[in-house]
């Protein structure tokens, strides 16, 4: 056998088990909490992943890798998923986040507007599916206000004795005229009075992720404005349906509600550099 013949073998050799042993389509954890964050990482020319039949955005990073995150349904079924990219799929473990309960009695919510209502909350869904292609947080969120944790995230709820589903955020209670701080750097998209959360305010913070804050007293951020770590966004208050002065903290991935401490410890949101 000629050297040159030999040579192109061993490369044709190295070649193969290279592919075999490189996984292009990776997660940082293979089970994943309903109400959750997965992160996806690939390195691909393919624009998005899939799963559970949804396509997520992929967004490019400094690594040469294309990375997502994907939020995990408080409502999703526990089991063996798969998230598929091109031709390439692997897959993961949703358990279900056993979740307290709690029944609370709010008055006033029969004496509203329902048309205006709806189209609030329509606006307000309009805005936290949004994608946004910059990063513009760095590092773990801080707190956005102290104090002790009311209602859980994911609690089952039953308001007014109606069942209305998971609590999609956490309640942290504190005294009216206290400010409440951005937790990382974004964009103000919603800075208004709704029927339902009092004054609110939505923050983007880029790559599908999106936070919300409710029930102010009084807002001190505007549409478009641009804030960090720190910057405050209001006072805490107890406007809209709400039974004590709190605020009310949430974080959505393309429009799917998740646990907002996830994003005050988990390493994965530190040193990921976008392009």
């Amino acid at each position: 056998m000629s050297i040159l013949r030999r040579t192109l073998l061993l490369i044709l050799a190295c070649a193969l088990f290279s592919s075999a042993a490189f996984s292009s389509l990776s997660l940082y954890s293979t089970k994943v909490k309903t109400g959750g964050v997965l992160l996806v990482s690939a390195r691909t020319t393919m624009k998005t992943v899939v799963f559970d039949k949804k396509e997520y955005r992929l967004f490019s990073f400094d690594d040469d890798f294309q990375r997502c995150f994907i939020g995990i349904p408080l409502d999703l079924k526990p089991g063996k998923y798969s998230i598929k990219c091109g031709k390439e799929t692997t897959e993961f473990l949703v358990i279900n986040d056993t979740a307290p309960s709690e029944a609370i009695t709010i008055s006033g919510m029969g004496k509203i507007d329902e048309k205006l209502a709806q189209e609030q909350h329509r606006k307000m869904l309009k805005s936290i599916a949004g994608i946004s292609e910059k990063k513009l947080w760095s590092g773990r969120f801080i707190r956005p206000v102290e104090g002790r944790v009311t209602t859980d995230f994911g609690t089952k709820r039953t308001v007014n004795k109606q069942t209305k589903g998971w609590h999609k955020g956490v309640d942290l209670a504190s005294n009216t005229g206290v400010p409440i701080k951005t937790p990382a750097g974004g964009k103000v998209l919603m800075a208004e009075e709704l029927i339902g959360s009092g004054n609110s305010v939505v923050v983007d913070h880029g790559l599908g992720i999106v936070s919300v804050y409710f029930h102010m007293s009084s807002i001190k951020a505007k549409p478009g404005q641009v804030v960090r770590p720190g910057d405050t966004l209001g006072l805490v208050g107890s406007t809209g349906f709400s039974t004590g002065p709190h605020l009310h903290w949430g974080v959505y991935i393309f429009g799917t509600s998740v646990d907002p401490f996830i994003f005050m410890k988990s390493d994965y949101f530190i040193g990921l550099r976008k392009k």
